[in-house]
């Protein structure tokens, strides 16, 4: 019984939700994608100020990680 109410809270909750913020009619609408492409552009900033000899190891090991986030953002 508890399960059948948390899942019927939960669908008015999305309901709610959806009603109030609309639908997103593009993933980079999406806050959680905004936020991550901004903190991408950051850290790429940030990995070109990392030493010369670091640059074919942890330069594009931080890089690949950071658009990681984004590309699995876009594919759910």
């Amino acid at each position: 019984m508890y399960l059948l109410a948390h899942g019927f809270f939960t669908l008015l909750l999305c309901l709610k939700l959806l009603y109030l913020y609309g639908v997103p009619k593009s993933y980079k609408d999406l806050g959680v994608y905004q936020g991550s492409f901004d903190l991408f552009i950051r850290i790429h900033e940030f990995s070109m100020k990392l030493l010369k000899y670091e640059t074919y190891e942890q330069r594009n090991q931080i890089r690949r990680s950071a658009d990681s986030v984004n590309s699995n953002i876009v594919e759910g």
